[in-house]
């Protein structure tokens, strides 16, 4: 009976914000027209081979049209100069990617791929840029060779536990690279916590996480309530997202403090902060942000890129 009443109830507030977001949509009717809602108060966006339905759509609503979803409303752009007229000349306007607030509460909201284009955005990326592009990588090349040539002589040697060689040398390069640490294990914790960390968040999205931004009162549910699973993992998530953050990062600061001299990317970035004297400097935070999310993207795809080698 209660559980009956829960989802009447979370049934009640989703009609009721609907109701309130169309009345605002009537009094500021700037949306482009599009189809008539199939489901009530929103339009079935197409999944399977969604060009030919958006197709279609063009010859009738013309080259930009509105679909409604039950969080937000989908803009669909056909006409490739109106996509370069908005989403280029003017990027800073109309170019974004959406929240979702599943990220923040699970502690990856340092993640570029997850911050929306704004000044944030862009000082990490212009970080990344002037460390990675190609003229400036190639003072990170020796990381690189070292843990090749440790590659080949893993599978030379034990040719049977290639798939541990490259799952070895996917994690063990950036951490080299980013923080000049060399693992030398598998089951080393720099190794295995941002496994557990990217699972979990797989785990939470998959549990009602997504969900969760198209239905907000999930969040305010208990996580035994259909749909609402996914908060039992989220302080988990935040605690280990912590600790695959800062963790490598107290290594590198650590061995700079014993003089240790090692030509990796957040030394470096932690030097020139130092050598900025009075200048404005970019905030420490920033830094271990751009180091986390270097070591994450270049091991977030592990193997599958490694064995077309």
């Amino acid at each position: 009976m209660p559980l009956a009443i829960g989802i009447a109830l979370v049934l009640l507030a989703f009609l009721v914000y609907q109701y309130v977001s169309k009345s605002y949509e009537k009094s500021n009717n700037n949306y482009p027209t599009g189809p008539k809602p199939e489901y009530i108060f929103f339009n079935d966006v197409p999944t399977s081979k969604a060009w030919l339905t958006y197709n279609k759509m063009v010859e009738t609503y013309g080259p930009i049209f509105r679909l409604k979803t039950p969080k937000d409303d989908i803009v669909v752009v056909s006409d490739r100069k109106v996509v370069e007229d908005l989403l280029e000349k003017r990027s800073r306007v109309y170019s974004d990617r959406p929240a979702m607030s599943v990220f923040e509460l699970a502690g990856w909201s340092w993640n570029l791929a997850f911050m929306p284009y704004a000044d944030r955005w862009r000082r990490h990326r212009r970080i990344m840029h002037q460390h990675f592009r190609p003229q400036a990588a190639v003072r990170y090349r020796h990381h690189e060779l070292d843990n090749v040539h440790h590659l080949l002589r893993s599978l030379l040697d034990h040719p049977v536990d290639f798939w541990d060689h490259l799952r070895m040398f996917v994690s063990s390069a950036p951490l080299s690279l980013i923080y000049g640490y060399q693992a030398k294990e598998l089951d080393d914790p720099f190794i295995t916590t941002p496994e557990r960390a990217g699972l979990l968040l797989s785990n939470i999205v998959n549990f009602g996480g997504a969900i969760a931004d198209v239905f907000p009162v999930l969040h305010y549910l208990p996580s035994w309530f259909p749909g609402a699973g996914f908060k039992r993992h989220l302080s988990a998530a935040r605690e280990m997202t912590q600790e695959m953050r800062n963790a490598p990062a107290l290594y590198c600061m650590k061995q700079m403090q014993d003089g240790a001299s090692h030509d990796c990317l957040l030394a470096n970035l932690l030097r020139e902060q130092e050598q900025a004297n009075h200048v404005p400097t970019i905030d420490q935070e920033t830094l271990i942000n751009v180091a986390t999310i270097s070591y994450v993207g270049k091991r977030s795809t592990p193997c599958h890129g490694d064995l077309t080698i």
